[in-house]
């Protein structure tokens, strides 16, 4: 099922893609006399806001849904260089969820249905302060905010409490508290 041009515009296409990221020409209708080829090099560009599907940089359209992507306004960082959350407490680093423009900071609390994105529970959560729903990230173009969901202990980026429900743009390096637990923004290392 897999082709390695487009038929209707020549555009080189990607092995399993299944949509054009050209032309939006639905590639799952062709079936390929080429065997399938592995791909080796993670795309870089924007993901889908429709799949989550990471595109290539010059995609037009996603080449799993076919959604048009010229309106996209999500991170376009290399698959590489993600930012991510580094607890000094644990040594450890915390990874952003991949094709997401919001994600949940806060404990689990199955019974109640709450499963953060970023689940902080096992670095004692309930102990250090950490609500269930406690703050959440939102990835807007290149730049990055918290914002508390008024949270009962709060969130502290670099020594200033932030007003709750405020999105609080975070620079690389910053510095932040939920509750006691201390957490540092890396932007794209």
């Amino acid at each position: 099922m897999l082709v390695n041009h487009c038929p209707s515009c020549q555009f080189e296409t990607l092995p399993g893609a299944k949509y054009c990221d050209h032309c939006g020409f639905a590639l799952f209708k062709v079936v390929s006399e080429l065997p399938a080829m592995d791909y080796v090099e993670s795309p870089t560009g924007f993901a889908c806001q429709q799949c989550g599907h990471r595109n290539l940089e010059t995609a037009r359209y996603c080449e799993i849904c076919g959604l048009e992507i010229k309106n996209m306004s999500t991170v376009s960082v290399s698959a590489k260089k993600l930012p991510y959350f580094f607890l000094p407490q644990y040594d450890c680093r915390l990874e952003f969820p991949l094709n997401k423009n919001n994600f949940l900071l806060g404990r689990i609390d199955e019974e109640g249905g709450i499963i953060p994105d970023i689940d902080l529970t096992p670095y004692e959560a309930q102990n250090l302060g950490i609500g269930r729903k406690h703050a959440v990230i939102l990835l807007q173009g290149e730049d990055i905010y918290i914002k508390d969901l008024n949270s009962v202990n709060g969130t502290v980026v670099n020594q200033v409490r932030i007003p709750a429900e405020k999105p609080y743009r975070l620079g690389h390096d910053a510095e932040i508290r939920l509750g006691k637990l201390v957490l540092i923004f890396r932007n794209y290392e």
